[in-house]
């Protein structure tokens, strides 16, 4: 409130009234956008528009970074050993691992 010169610091009933209209032509103003912003989603879905994040790919098990050491990496996976004492003996992230490990366990299932 400082750029408009409103003060804020004494309790003036006028200040005290200013503050709570500013206050309320606020709220409905962000109340407002959110409706819009709705209908206009409510409308596409309507009109058949796919929202949200494409789906992506997944990349084929036989073309991940970690397909070499597949031997290995299902050795220790079945002694118990954990995504991120493995990730730390290959030198790479838990997640990859990880995401390796789910593929192989899909594609086998399969």
């Amino acid at each position: 409130m400082i750029r408009e010169g409103i003060q804020t610091n004494n309790d003036s009933p006028v200040n005290k009234l200013l503050l709570s209209i500013l206050g309320s032509l606020a709220e409905m103003e962000r109340n407002l956008i959110s409706q819009r912003t709705k209908d206009a989603l409510a409308l596409k879905k309507k009109n058949g528009v796919v929202l949200g994040r494409p789906v992506g790919r997944t990349t084929p098990v036989e073309k991940m970074k970690l397909y070499p050491k597949r031997k290995q990496i299902i050795a220790w996976h079945e002694d118990g050993i954990s995504y991120s004492e493995i990730a730390r003996r290959l030198k790479v992230h838990r997640i990859t691992v990880s995401k390796f490990i789910h593929t192989l366990e899909l594609k086998e299932s399969v």
